[in-house]
């Protein structure tokens, strides 16, 4: 029986055929240097392009690479929580399949490891598009404001764990998983370095305008109560507002004989007051299917093949979570 490397590296593939083989042997590359024992899992998450097939081929030719393919897509995070179900280092690395985070940066995560838990890539300077940037500083706003994150945090998928938080992250996992916040929940040693942030020279981001608000929905309903506050706060401003115009329209009725009715102002009120009443229910509904989802287990991933087919080396023994 093989010893279990140092390090794991779990990379969340998704049409990444122009960019895998250089990101693996950067890799190889990287630990060699440092000296240390490492492998590789390369969770490819239901993609139609050749990616699994060209991982496949690097897995026969060397070992410390691993290839777990789902049946769909289900995502960044859940293709890294699946990753994660499989490592067997003593330290953990997430690092995306795009290049955008050089592997040559993994030695600074390491060096600031010390006695925090996780260690974040920050990014000197960020080669996105100006509104996935722009997405990015409002899911870190929702963060520090719903969780009180420290100034040490980030949410960079470009990080270093250690393995002893990686199961109580598994036993947090949901229906709709968010790292960032998993993370927040399990720890607060947290350490962030600057890192080296290379532009995107082949294919494209997988993040549009619509996944960024879905990501930014997903966390705000899932993780906070931020949605019923905020309507809770409506709710109590706008029934202020009406009850101080119903003592305006009753004192102008008493004093005033030229009183008239406004017709227009009632409807705009009850049309008002129908959208908002829709509106809290629509908030009060996605909470409701959230729930049915997490208690009919729509959390479980199915995974379509291993590569190498060995169940045994997982940390949950089986090949559907």
């Amino acid at each position: 029986m093989q010893p279990s490397p140092t390090y794991s590296v779990v990379v969340p593939c998704f049409h990444c055929e122009a960019t895998i083989a250089e990101l693996l042997d950067r890799l190889k590359t990287v630990f060699d240097t440092l000296g240390e024992s490492f492998e590789v899992i390369c969770v490819e998450d239901g993609g139609n392009d050749d990616s699994a097939q060209v991982i496949a081929d690097l897995c026969r030719q060397d070992p410390r690479i691993k290839l777990i393919r789902h049946f769909r897509n289900y995502g960044q995070h859940r293709a890294i929580l699946t990753g994660l179900h499989h490592v067997q280092g003593r330290y953990v690395i997430t690092i995306d399949d795009d290049l955008q985070n050089p592997p040559e940066e993994i030695p600074k995560l390491i060096a600031a490891l010390q006695d925090n838990d996780v260690v974040f890539g920050k990014p000197m300077l960020k080669q996105h598009a100006p509104f996935r940037n722009l997405g990015s500083r409002v899911i870190h706003m929702i963060l520090r404001i719903a969780f009180r994150a420290p100034d040490t945090f980030h949410a960079s998928p470009f990080r270093l764990l250690r393995r002893e938080i990686v199961q109580p992250m598994l036993k947090l996992d949901t229906a709709y998983p968010y790292l960032p916040c998993i993370l927040l929940m399990v720890t607060r040693r947290f350490e962030s370095v600057p890192v080296a942030h290379a532009a995107r020279t082949r294919g494209r981001s997988n993040y549009n305008l619509w996944r960024l608000f879905a990501l930014a929905s997903n966390l705000l309903i899932n993780y906070t109560k931020i949605p019923l506050h905020l309507m809770t706060a409506a709710g109590f401003g706008i029934s202020l507002v009406s009850f101080l115009l119903i003592l305006q329209v009753v004192a102008r009725r008493l004093l005033s004989d030229t009183y008239q009715p406004g017709w227009t102002s009632v409807i705009v009120t009850v049309v008002f007051f129908g959208g908002l009443n829709l509106m809290a229910l629509a908030v009060i509904c996605e909470y409701l299917i959230r729930i049915l989802n997490e208690a009919t287990g729509n959390r479980r991933v199915l995974i379509r093949e291993q590569v190498p087919d060995d169940a045994t080396a997982t940390m949950n023994g089986d090949t559907e979570r």
